[in-house]
């Protein structure tokens, strides 16, 4: 994570052996190794993750394991799937909206680049899909809010001339 330059580098899969054991290993396919780019807010919650991992640093003392995580227990651990999920559902729940699964972030994700018009290159990158037709095909529904703007868009075209 280079938060000077906003970009976040995939590089490192966790993956559980049987016995529960978590080990890093490469990411399964290439398109599984991307970069991000990191909007202004999200640069400044990171830095303030950073800045409370430091402290969480201090106060384990010799007993944190420096993973070099963004996220992590308060010893440098991985986080284990369940609590996370928990801990997703708990804050859901605060928030007053309904319960979806974890990975639904990651569809709200490509909707929400569809219904603000990011192109499919931008979103596939994004979505890391290493072809545009799994991303088209997994977000490229056609909402009421899309077919509204296909509407207004044309009917300026046609009674303003095109743009330049």
């Amino acid at each position: 994570m280079d938060l000077d330059t906003g970009l976040l580098r995939i590089s490192r899969a966790l993956e559980r052996t049987a016995d529960g054991v978590g080990v890093y290993a490469e990411p399964k396919t290439s398109s599984s190794r991307w970069t991000i780019t990191l909007d202004r807010d999200a640069v400044l919650i990171l830095r303030e993750r950073c800045a409370r991992q430091e402290t969480e640093k201090l106060l384990a003392g010799t007993g944190y394991v420096d993973e070099r995580l963004v996220f992590c227990t308060q010893q440098g651990r991985p986080l284990i799937r369940f609590n996370v999920i928990r801990d997703f559902k708990a804050a859901l729940r605060r928030a007053g909206l309904p319960e979806v699964r974890f990975h639904d972030l990651c569809h709200t994700n490509g909707v929400l680049m569809q219904l603000t018009g990011v192109s499919i290159r931008a979103a596939m990158a994004r979505l890391a899909h290493s072809q545009a037709r799994t991303t088209l095909e997994t977000y490229g529904h056609i909402t009421p809010q899309i077919e509204s703007r296909a509407a207004n868009r044309i009917a300026k075209v046609l009674w303003d001339g095109p743009t330049s």
